[in-house]
């Protein structure tokens, strides 16, 4: 069974890596194209699914925080920053349920990498949502 929250929640920490450079106290990462690999489980599919992306990361990308907030059903419950690392508490609906979940993002500038999770009832199972990801700058963009 394919849930709609799995594909949801790696579209989201994508685009939470990839619009990190905008915010000025948030960790920042080297414009330029960007190489992205998420790995996606759940307790209902406990085999990792992995896909890698290549992204263009432009100065001009929003902050992280824009990206969560900007989407309709999910909303950032706390998020903090110490050095170059951006900490977050999250809750997102859908038809499903609703869930909760925290992530965390880390940049050493033309590197960078983070993790989140998310838990929600789905029926009557408890389901858990983990996504890893990792990113580094290949070159300029084209």
């Amino acid at each position: 069974m394919r849930h709609r929250l799995e594909p949801h929640l790696v579209t989201l920490t994508l685009g939470v890596l990839l619009a990190a450079p905008a915010l000025a106290d948030s960790p920042r990462l080297e414009p330029g194209k960007w190489e992205v690999t998420t790995v996606a489980s759940n307790t209902m599919r406990p085999q990792k699914k992995e896909r890698t992306t290549t992204e263009c990361i432009t100065e001009s990308q929003s902050d992280p925080l824009s990206v969560m907030t900007g989407d309709k059903d999910c909303t950032v419950d706390e998020s903090s920053t110490t050095n170059n690392t951006l900490k977050w508490k999250m809750t997102c609906k859908n038809n499903a349920g609703v869930g909760k979940g925290e992530g965390e993002f880390t940049s050493e500038g033309k590197s960078a990498h983070g993790d989140m999770w998310m838990e929600m009832a789905i029926h009557t199972q408890k389901v858990r949502f983990e996504i890893s990801w990792k990113g580094k700058r290949i070159g300029s963009c084209d």
